[in-house]
């Protein structure tokens, strides 16, 4: 079956050279081809430029404390493209994969969406097509749909949602969704439906501003966080909280997930519950937000190994993500010797991150993992030297993290971060995870 498998993943590698082209009639048209399954289930969009994935894993874990069988599609994949596509916590199976992938491959085929270069399926419309004809075969009762970029003309964007949800929004993934932060809010705020409920993060006041004006255009009911929405943290170091919403609180919610950051997380997913429960059609006790907060999992976010050393996994991947990550390992790791395997993307704001990093460690050891866009590892290195930090490039990610095990001891941390792809690579290279067979 890894042969069937790793067929059908070197058709959908293919796809890969007809890069990212932003617009709706590529997926309209597949899904049509596959009779529009999509059509037959209610869906979640999550938007936003950081914490969308936890988002997207808290509301799952919810919806699935509550009975309800739970379709969760996220991108992009840290070690197996059968992540992408879930079930009630169970990734598809590489024999499914194959089969959905090939049949939405050779229907595209069929109606001339393959290998046209002005129209060819991408990558991405692929995956999505297949999900979402997945989730239909497999009868769920909703889908928790993680936007792959932007927003507007997102593949993601074809459903139309019964509750939208905006994470924090930052710069990133300028080169297609603009170059200001009023650009891109502009294309997230593109999920929004008139007269759906939506859920938007507090970002900077310009994005917020542009979410605002456009969910009163559109005429979505727009809930914002800070505004109708209240969270409370108890400040201490278990990381509980309070969510005051207009329809309701609750008391003493704790995110499964580890660093500050995922307070907020977890309080977008835990009022977007209680507001599908508000609405009716699907019932959401309290106490199926509480569990499904606390049972919540999310490999490669600060994910912690237990060990002689300790190795802590975040794929964070721009300057906000980043500081996010950097201020809760200070918090709570402030006393371990620590350093650094980094990886990070040549087309990411790589000087920010760097500076970032430049401030919890005095030593890196730089990787780059197996994507073309990676940055080369002398360079990375140079940028690290360049403030002040030891850098030593490696020729493999395996040999970095080997190095710095050496480095830091038994008793020390290592800390690898930079990039969604790396943290993959990283798992895969610890045993916690199975690689793709291609």
């Amino acid at each position: 079956m890894s042969f069937e498998f790793g067929n059908a993943l070197s058709r959908l590698n293919k796809l890969h050279k007809f890069g990212i082209k932003l617009g709706l009639e590529n997926i309209r048209d597949i899904l049509a081809a596959l009779e529009n399954p999509h059509h037959s289930y209610p869906s979640i969009l999550v938007a936003g430029t950081n914490g969308k994935g936890s988002v997207t894993a808290y509301l799952s874990s919810i919806m699935q404390s509550a009975g309800l069988k739970v379709g969760r599609y996220t991108s992009p994949h840290l070690s197996s493209f059968t992540e992408r596509i879930n079930i009630n916590g169970n990734d598809v199976d590489r024999m499914q994969a194959a089969r959905i992938l090939n049949y939405v491959l050779d229907k595209a085929d069929k109606i001339g969406l393959i290998g046209k270069t002005s129209r060819s399926l991408t990558y991405f419309e692929a995956a999505t097509a297949g999900a979402l004809l997945y989730f239909a075969e497999e009868e769920i009762d909703l889908a928790v749909l993680e936007v792959g970029m932007g927003g507007r003309f997102d593949a993601t964007n074809i459903c139309d949602p019964v509750l939208s949800l905006i994470t924090v929004v930052e710069m990133d993934h300028m080169q297609y969704l603009g170059n200001t932060l009023e650009e891109i809010a502009f294309e997230k705020a593109g999920i929004f439906r008139a007269g759906i409920p939506a859920i938007v993060e507090k970002s900077t006041f310009i994005s917020n501003k542009v979410l605002k004006d456009q969910a009163n255009k559109v005429g979505a009911d727009a809930w914002f966080m800070d505004k109708q929405i209240k969270v409370i943290s108890n400040r201490d170091d278990n990381l509980e909280f309070d969510l005051i919403a207009p329809i309701g609180e609750l008391k003493n919610l704790k995110p499964g997930l580890f660093g500050d950051f995922q307070i907020r997380n977890a309080a977008i997913a835990a009022a977007a519950a209680m507001r599908i429960n508000s609405m009716g059609n699907i019932k959401i006790p309290d106490v199926a937000i509480r569990e499904g907060l606390a049972a919540a999992k999310w490999p490669g976010r600060f994910e912690i190994l237990i060990g002689t050393p300790a190795i802590i996994l975040d794929g964070g991947h721009n300057p906000h993500a980043v500081q996010a990550f950097s201020d809760s390992l200070k918090r709570y790791f402030k006393d371990k010797k620590s350093v650094g395997v980094i990886g990070i993307m040549a087309d990411k704001e790589v000087v920010g991150m760097v500076k970032i990093f430049a401030n919890l460690f005095k030593k890196v050891f730089a990787a780059a993992p197996n994507v073309e866009r990676s940055l080369d590892p002398n360079i990375l290195a140079e940028y690290f030297r360049n403030e002040r930090v030891d850098a030593v490039s490696c020729d493999s990610i395996s040999s970095a993290i080997d190095s710095a095990i050496k480095e830091v001891g038994p008793n020390g941390l290592v800390v690898v971060a930079g990039s969604l792809y790396l943290v993959g690579e990283a798992r895969i290279y610890l045993g916690l995870a199975e690689g793709d067979p291609i």
